[in-house]
């Protein structure tokens, strides 16, 4: 009777590498909408197909209560693919169950049964997302056995077999005995099968090189004839008296040592097929084991070194994969940027060597400082306690701080900090990550020079006119105080250009914008307009009209003033002797007021622009004002 040979399987998706000819066949179907179909229909085919060589290939119900191949399929497809697939689990199960010849009602059960466990088992394993299929870990690999081949079969043994006993279909004599040899086949499927899969569906084989290659052909060869002498009694004449089971956990040691977990399951594989066709030959250390216990010593030998080697060689991966998380993260130290280690309390623990060419403090100089050893005093203390408030909630933090080198040199940092947690949840390290910036800082400024400042005389250029000129309106809305702004160009400029070139030229329009800008205040604004026009923008003057016509006029005539004194300029050299030339030059200033927004920026510039060509017209070297605008 079918409850007396329960088979399962996982959610089941096979797709992923081809675990078998179909399942890559299914791959290669890729996304044709008929794909999903197929997958799933190659998953019950394989799953059918598993449970009858588990229940008729070996001609004993006693072997097919013990060991269920097909609960290790069920499982590892699942954790593959997805939990869609435990369609094809349950269609898989329904099909055999049926064939086999139990009622459509007993049928159900059971294949709802497998998927059930399978899905569980899935769930169990990968609720908390941090499953590793290639069972990396001994920690992973435990939790396989347990949640997923343990606990989960129980639910599904408890759950079928309960089914089963009230609806009539199982005597209550053989509840218990049927629930029994569920859990074991079954378990023992998961134990054996599910890891097989698992580790195999992404091969990469690593071991391919001639050295390599020729240590797996004399392992295998050695295990397979170890398995031959311990169950089937090969040599027995000779070395029969000697032949002990515990010389298969040599060999299983050897493989998990050099082979890691895929070698492992394999051998493993090989082991329990031995072990089983022996039991069923009645030859080697299994003989009795069916008549005696219904292979329930079999079972607990496999189960034995199953785990044995498994755990072995997940140990020792998880070693090799840590030790080579350590290589990189010591390649990843020393990199460019400076690496700054601390404790939970601020306490510098460790620095590479790019930290010291950064900051200049070596590191038996950083050690057991606190990073308040890079302060520059340019932050707060409102500062640091923002940044600490979201390293504490986030858990890292990034920005920019002006740091201070040994030297005493202020220089820019790009700052990444973030907080390390033990197993605990507790934070216990901090690692801050600091890149020096100041060539990026100086490539920024050169930028902005570019697009916001003229090249020869540095003063802001019609860009940043347009930009200041908003501001200012902006702050005369704010105050209600009146702003000027004065349109200014150089009398007998051209004549200068002509008589001695374009150097003298450009030297007295330095020298001019020195002179103008040393009039005004650092809230005002001196801009180049273009060729030998300025404009200047004083601000926040005062709410009355007249008094800040009064101001604006007072440093118009001032800059009038400063302008029309003598430039001495070098124009040409001779030998060592350099030939200066004095040159006069006046200036004609168009002034116009304004309030708040009530004119807009072009308007205020078209005004002053032809107050100053009136004066100009008038007589040049003299101011004019426009008139107040906006009000």
């Amino acid at each position: 009777m079918r409850c007396q040979k329960q088979r399962r399987k996982r959610y089941g998706k096979a797709d992923r590498r081809g675990i078998i000819s179909i399942e890559v066949k299914l791959a290669i179907l890729g996304n044709q909408p008929f794909a999903g179909a197929l997958k799933q229909l190659g998953v019950a085919v394989l799953y059918a197909s598993l449970l009858y060589i588990g229940e008729f290939y070996f001609e004993s119900d006693a072997i097919v209560g013990y060991f269920e191949p097909a609960s290790g399929l069920a499982l590892a497809a699942l954790l593959i693919g997805g939990k869609r697939y435990a369609w094809g689990v349950f269609i898989g199960a329904l099909l055999n169950n049926t064939i086999s010849g139990n009622y459509l009602w007993a049928a159900a059960t059971i294949a709802l049964g497998d998927a059930l466990q399978a899905l569980c088992g899935a769930w169990l394993l990968t609720r908390e997302g941090k499953f590793d299929l290639l069972l990396q870990s001994l920690r992973d690999y435990l939790r396989l056995i347990l949640l997923g081949g343990c606990v989960s079969i129980t639910i599904g043994a408890v759950a079928v077999n309960t089914a089963l006993l009230f609806s009539g279909l199982l005597a209550s004599k053989d509840y218990f005995y049927s629930l029994i040899r569920w859990w074991m086949s079954d378990t023992l499927g998961v134990i054996l099968i599910a890891p097989l899969i698992m580790a195999w569906y992404r091969a990469r084989i690593d071991w391919r090189k001639a050295g390599r290659m020729a240590e797996a052909i004399l392992l295998s060869g050695l295990t397979v004839l170890l398995g031959q002498i311990v169950f089937l009694d090969w040599l027995h004449d000779s070395i029969g008296q000697v032949a002990k089971s515990y010389w298969m956990f040599i060999a299983i040691s050897w493989v998990a040592v050099r082979f890691g977990v895929r070698g492992t399951v394999v051998a493993l594989s090989v082991v329990a097929i031995q072990a089983l066709f022996g039991a069923i030959q009645g030859t080697g250390f299994f003989a009795d084991d069916i008549e005696k216990t219904q292979l329930a010593n079999y079972w607990c030998y496999m189960l034995v070194i199953s785990v044995f080697g498994m755990a072995l060689a997940s140990h020792l991966t998880e070693r090799k994969l840590a030790k080579a998380e350590l290589r990189i993260a010591a390649v990843a130290f020393e990199s460019h940027d400076g690496i700054m280690i601390t404790d939970v309390n601020n306490t510098i623990m460790r620095v590479n060597d790019a930290f010291s060419e950064i900051t200049g403090y070596t590191a038996e100089e950083a050690v057991g400082q606190t990073p308040r050893l890079l302060d520059s005093g340019c932050h707060d203390a409102i500062y640091y306690a923002a940044m600490w408030e979201d390293l504490q909630h986030t858990g890292s933090w990034r920005g920019e701080i002006q740091n201070r080198r040994k030297n005493g040199e202020v220089y820019p940092a790009q700052f990444t900090i973030t907080a390390v947690k033990g197993i605990d949840g507790e934070i216990n390290h901090y690692v801050a990550i600091l890149h020096d910036i100041t060539e990026r800082k100086k490539a920024e400024e050169q930028i902005s020079n570019l697009a916001f400042y003229d090249t020869l005389t540095q003063l802001p250029n019609r860009r940043m006119l347009n930009d200041r000129l908003g501001q200012a309106m902006a702050a005369s809305k704010r105050s209600g105080r009146y702003a000027a702004l004065m349109f200014l160009d150089l009398d007998n400029f051209k004549p200068l250009n002509d008589m001695h070139g374009h150097e003298a030229g450009d030297l007295l329009l330095i020298q001019a914008a020195h002179r103008i800008a040393s009039c005004v205040r650092e809230v005002d604004t001196v801009a180049r307009f273009g060729g030998d026009e300025f404009v200047v923008i004083l601000s926040e003057l005062d709410t009355d009209k007249a008094d800040s016509a009064v101001h604006a006029g007072i440093v118009a005539e001032k800059i009038r003033a400063i302008l029309s004194k003598p430039y001495l300029l070098p124009c040409k050299q001779e030998g060592d002797v350099t030939i200066t030339v004095e040159h006069h030059c006046t200036s004609s200033i168009g002034i116009t007021l304004f309030i708040g927004h009530e004119a807009n920026s072009e308007g205020i510039l078209k005004q002053a622009d032809m107050a100053m060509y009136q004066a100009k017209e008038g007589g040049r070297n003299q101011n004019l004002f426009a008139g107040a605008m906006g009000l």
